[in-house]
């Protein structure tokens, strides 16, 4: 008889591969990280935009326009006009013609300084809106009541109840 040892013992152990590691992800994975945050991205973007509304964005348009006219020109009168023009289109459109379209003179003044928190209209350099244009003497001081009209558009940006 043959004495040769068992040909089992010789055998090794199944050996399993090393664990498939987490990093770096496969490129697939990499396409689909890129097309999340360009949704994220898309949907801020959106949600921004819808957010803020059409009427908003045509009144910075249009003080934008008054400011580059005053820039040129320096003419008090017309950037005044334009801009009390343009203050009453934005509130009638925000606060509704009812509420908007009688206010005059003082009353219009405390409507702006209500509706923007704030006393530059009546006290500062927001009260030439009604003197100006009925012939004032007093200059406009134009870059601080642009300054003051866009702060106004910015807190209105939508209707407070």
């Amino acid at each position: 008889m043959n004495s040769q040892t068992d040909p089992l013992n010789d055998l090794r152990d199944i050996h399993l591969p090393d664990p498939v590691s987490w990093w770096p992800p496969a490129p697939g994975w990499w396409i689909v990280l890129g097309l999340v945050v360009a949704l994220i991205v898309l949907a801020v973007w959106a949600y921004r935009r819808l957010r803020t509304p059409e009427s908003y964005q045509s009144a910075r348009h249009e003080l934008q326009g008054l400011r580059e006219a005053y820039a040129a020109n320096r003419q008090d009168y017309k950037l005044v006009t334009g801009l009390s023009m343009l203050l009453r289109r934005y509130a009638m459109a925000l606060y509704g013609r009812e509420q908007v379209a009688g206010l005059t003179g003082q009353q219009w003044l405390n409507f702006l300084n209500k509706t923007g928190n704030t006393n530059t209209f009546t006290v500062g350099v927001g009260n030439v809106l009604v003197t100006i244009p009925y012939g004032s003497p007093e200059p406009a001081k134009g870059e601080a009541l642009l300054t003051v009209v866009e702060q106004w558009l910015k807190g209105n940006r939508r209707r407070r109840t």
